[in-house]
């Protein structure tokens, strides 16, 4: 149990002898603590007195972090207080070193003083010693809590959020003079008064003007900043960011509101969301998402990214000789009005306007081309309405051309060091700013190219015809261009519609060189649109070539035959195109003599055969080789692929006349040759003959 050495120290049975209290002792425990460890801590039930054998322990007041207010030693007690007034621990009691505690159970301590007087006589020395001493150290801490209120007072004082302290009747008990300040009234005033009678609106107030949360089975007191208003005692308001915290002390809760101004944040939230509203004027947001991009601030020169997309560009028919006619104030007053008109077209159509050009607008479509196509065609209704009135104030109407392109094209930011700007780059802006151009030479408004046609549903809402075959001035493949004229007057565009597939053939035999039939198909067509530009424009072509054979139209270029330097030493792939240009010579000998139904199906069947098979061994031999143009290659395969998919839903359809279809196997084999055999196929031939000559 315990040694004589260890009971002589006991303080509490000084004098006492041993065997007088044996029987007692024989029922207490020996507890043995370690460093850290915590014995007795505030509002803990004791039952027990604690004698110290061995070790040391601590008592702290508020924190077992904080200094220790006394140490006690061997042969020191802890517990007695609370033990004998059946009270709650007051103060912590932490093990520092390692010790052997003598527990003894309350009653036979209870015991032992009724027994033995010299236990008693002891515990009151004890108790006394304890209370001076406790005394002292309650003096020190009243010193220290009253130095630690009037730092507090300080810093409440120089605070410069609000504070208010409310019990949990609602009714203010302090204010410091930030909230003074806020508020417009005095301290005095407030003290006592409901929560209610300020001008601050807290959320969930009942009626009687208490917030709801101050009741026990109200809500949960509210979270985080709270957004309000405080009305100050002049009637003024200022925006505030109110927090709510609460204080549990032994008489109740205190509630603790901060009032904090964000009257200039909120001032210079509204000055950066105007900034940024005119930024976006220049530098549009959905541009910014288009770069991968959230905010301006992120952008830095160089970014860009591939996309694919449909451009689109207008602009104001004979715009320079009108401006010169008026003051230049005039001008862009008439400018910023018509384009304030079109712009919200294409915003509702899923686009970003990349830039103004003077009259002209460039367009950029990340969807389908369908929503280019409806943005041209409302900006066109609008532009009707609009001459409309100008009509009636006696002005001059005002004309405008549109056209679309679609593809891949990089965009990006560009500048130097002092000035950066967004813009696209890739033969899909040019071409559609190309096809824009040709809408005054065909006298149409709205153009497209096959690359947005083709990129669309087939049952597309759009009125279309197809239009001319052409190279556009800085382009290097021909593209097919068509008309869109659902914006049309309503008797022409049924015209138009009457008149569709007269017309189509017509043009398609124009380009076969078949001129004579071309010409009786245009002059029907001209019996129902007399008001049909494009009908006007091709009879004048006809008959001018029919009539000066001197200057007869020249057939499509003739097709290559089978050259040495196209070989690419591999049989697979140089036999098939040896074959194909076979098939395809008598294919285009049979459009020249007017045999196009007898030659079409059987090189269709060839065709639709050929280029998937050719392009796939092709696309093989380049990737083992290692042929450094492999990707870009691919890619030229990717369009023809496209369009051969669109062919193959022509020649499904059983809509459209054997000239036409004869015509689109025309364009898009010789485009192929032209363009792909003649360059692309070439080059990979002359790699490969170098890779033969490396490996000899």
């Amino acid at each position: 149990m315990i040694d004589d050495h260890e009971f002589a120290r006991i303080h509490l049975f000084r004098g006492v002898q041993r065997e007088s209290i044996d029987p007692v002792l024989q029922t207490a425990s020996i507890s043995v603590r370690e460093p850290g460890e915590i014995l007795l801590q505030p509002g803990q039930a004791n039952e027990h007195l604690y004698v110290v054998l061995s070790g040391t322990l601590s008592v702290h007041f508020e924190n077992p972090a904080r200094p220790a207010v006394r140490t006690i030693y061997p042969g020191d007690s802890v517990g007695e207080l609370s033990l004998l007034d059946r009270s709650f621990a007051t103060a912590f009691v932490v093990v520092q070193e390692p010790a052997r505690i003598l527990v003894l159970a309350g009653e036979k301590l209870w015991t032992l003083i009724e027994r033995n007087g010299r236990v008693a006589s002891n515990l009151l020395g004890v108790l006394t010693q304890w209370i001076k001493s406790n005394t002292r150290m309650m003096v020190e801490r009243e010193r220290r809590l009253e130095k630690s209120e009037g730092r507090l007072r300080a810093i409440l004082n120089g605070a410069v959020n609000g504070i208010l302290v409310f019990n949990d009747h609602g009714l203010i008990e302090s204010i410091n003079p930030a909230a003074e300040r806020m508020l417009g009234e005095s301290a005095s005033r407030m003290v006592g008064r409901p929560l209610g009678d300020l001008g601050i609106r807290f959320p969930d107030f009942t009626p009687e003007g208490v917030p709801s949360w101050l009741g026990g089975n109200g809500p949960p007191l509210p979270e985080g900043g709270l957004e309000s208003t405080v009305k100050r005692r002049d009637g003024t308001e200022l925006a505030a960011e109110i927090f709510l915290s609460e204080v549990k002390h032994e008489e109740g809760r205190l509630f603790v509101c901060i009032i904090h101004d964000i009257t200039e944040r909120l001032a210079a939230v509204a000055r950066m969301q105007r900034f940024s509203r005119a930024a976006e004027r220049f530098v549009p947001h959905r541009f910014l998402q288009l770069l991968g991009r959230t905010s301006l601030e992120e952008t830095t020169l160089g970014d860009n990214a591939k996309q694919k997309m449909s451009v689109l560009f207008s602009d104001i028919r004979d715009f320079t000789s009108f401006s010169e006619e008026l003051p230049p104030e005039q001008v862009f007053r008439f400018l910023n009005g018509y384009l304030a008109r079109l712009e919200p077209f294409v915003q509702q159509h899923n686009g970003v306007i990349d830039k103004y050009i003077g009259d002209a607008i460039m367009a950029l479509f990340p969807g389908s081309p369908e929503d280019a196509v409806h943005a041209a065609i409302a900006m066109l209704e609008r532009l009707t309405a609009y001459n409309r009135e100008r009509i009636s104030y006696g002005w001059q109407p005002i004309h405008a051309g549109f056209g679309i392109n679609t593809g891949s094209l990089m965009i990006g930011t560009i500048g130097g060091a002092e000035r950066i700007a967004n813009t696209v780059v890739g033969d899909v802006v040019n071409l559609a700013s190309r096809v824009e151009g040709l809408t005054k030479s065909y006298q149409t408004p709205l153009l497209i190219t096959h690359h947005s046609l083709f990129a669309m549903n087939d049952n597309h809402p759009f009125s279309v015809r197809f239009i001319d075959r052409v190279a556009p001035r800085g382009t290097s493949h021909p593209v097919m261009v068509h008309e869109v004229f659902n914006a049309d007057p309503e008797p022409l565009r049924t015209a138009k519609l009457v008149t569709l597939s007269l017309f189509k053939d017509a043009v398609s035999l124009f380009h076969l060189n078949h001129l004579g039939s071309a010409l009786q198909l245009f002059e029907k067509c001209q019996e129902t649109t007399r008001d049909d530009p494009v009908v006007a424009i091709y009879l004048e072509r006809a008959r001018r070539i029919a009539n000066d054979r001197r200057r007869a139209r020249p057939a499509e270029e003739a097709p290559v035959v089978w050259q040495e330097e196209m070989s690419t030493g591999l049989s697979i792939l140089d036999h098939a195109t040896h074959e194909l240009l076979l098939v395809a010579g008598r294919f285009l000998e049979g459009v020249t003599a007017n045999r196009i139904l007898e030659v079409l199906y059987p090189f269709y069947a060839h065709w639709n055969e050929y280029l998937p098979l050719h392009f796939a061994e092709e696309e093989s031999a380049m990737l083992s080789h290692g042929y450094p143009e492999c990707q870009s290659h691919k890619e030229a395969h990717d369009r023809y692929r496209g369009d051969l998919d669109h062919l193959r839903r022509e020649f499904s359809r059983h809509s459209d006349s054997e000239n036409y279809l004869g015509f689109r196997l025309q364009g898009q084999f010789l485009g192929w040759v032209r363009q792909h055999l003649h360059r692309d196929d070439r080059d990979f031939a002359c790699f490969m003959r170098g890779m033969k000559a490396k490996a000899l």
